[in-house]
């Protein structure tokens, strides 16, 4: 039985996203972002002009909507400790972590001092939505009013998303786990405060 057409189209699809998402993560670690044309990812993707703005507005939709995605997958793996504690598995990025060791270059060329910008406020966003639901989960009796949470989410963010820039551009002087169980420290020492009694 021959595959529908349907099925190949949608083969040929995600065959040329992926071949455009690559040569564009290519050519960051090769050179700074805002010097890459669409041009460039086109001639390392092999792909015409009008075929990638098919599916992309710019460099910056093709960059983020394959960012977005991959920190979505991976925020989506942090799983509960087993051992039920509250606080037990409580703003742990290990996945990501993991990840970024894995890819050092790449994700110090997005994410280091040098790096770029939209895709900084892309992690900042996530952890922020990470966090907020790691708070609800975790810590159901710390009781904050709106203010202070908003203040707080964004101070576990940005110090969060500081601390990985200078892991990155460190070279990484911890493995992932040190820094993990480091920020979750910090993070739930955060909350102690607003804790009841």
């Amino acid at each position: 039985r021959s595959p529908s057409p349907k099925s190949t189209t949608d083969r040929r699809i995600q065959k040329t996203r992926r071949a455009l998402q690559d040569a564009l993560l290519t050519l960051i670690v090769e050179r700074r972002y805002d010097k890459i044309t669409v041009q460039d990812i086109l001639d390392r993707a092999n792909v015409g002009r009008s075929t990638f703005y098919a599916h992309y507005r710019d460099k910056d939709d093709l960059l983020l909507g394959d960012f977005a995605g991959a920190m979505q997958h991976m925020f989506a793996e942090v799983c509960d400790d087993a051992t039920g504690e509250v606080g037990a598995g409580a703003f742990s990025i290990l996945p990501f972590l993991k990840h970024a060791q894995a890819h050092l270059h790449l994700y110090r060329a997005l994410l280091g001092t040098e790096g770029i910008e939209i895709v900084k406020q892309g992690l900042q966003e996530a952890l922020y939505a990470k966090f907020q639901q790691d708070i609800a989960h975790h810590f159901p009796t710390v009781s904050l009013d709106v203010t202070a949470q908003e203040m707080t989410l964004h101070y576990l963010t940005g110090a969060a998303l500081a601390c990985i820039t200078w892991w990155l551009d460190a070279d990484m002087p911890c493995p992932p786990e040190v820094l993990d169980a480091m920020l979750q420290k910090r993070n739930c020492g955060c909350l102690a405060d607003s804790w009841p009694g």
